[in-house]
């Protein structure tokens, strides 16, 4: 069951970025704090090298306090925070393992 919310999560995220502006001029570059390093890799997709734990430990740090919505650890570690205005503004942030690399999608709600 967590799976599936995971995997309708990401969906949600990704699908949300794909209406996001490709010229957003806010920096950071998605409306969140960038992840130091990361690469990015499409429209609200980042992905660093950086282990799952410091990427999530980083994000619980560099967001506000409440934001963390779910933190799984299996059958794939993945993390979920939501930050900003509901309705306006509010971002979703997920965290997830994609091969060797730490992927970060951001979407707007």
């Amino acid at each position: 069951m967590r799976y599936i919310v995971l995997v309708a999560a990401i969906l949600v995220t990704v699908t949300a970025c794909s209406s996001q502006a490709s010229n957003d001029s806010k920096h950071p570059v998605f409306g969140v704090p960038d992840y130091p390093g990361a690469a990015i890799e499409g429209q609200g997709v980042l992905l660093t090298g950086d282990s799952f734990s410091k990427v999530y430990a980083w994000y619980r740090q560099n967001l506000p306090a409440g934001s963390e919505q779910s933190h799984t650890t299996t059958p794939v570690e993945s993390a979920v925070f939501r930050t900003g205005a509901q309705h306006s503004g509010e971002k979703s942030v997920t965290l997830t393992i994609e091969g060797d690399k730490t992927m970060i999608v951001v979407g707007s709600l």
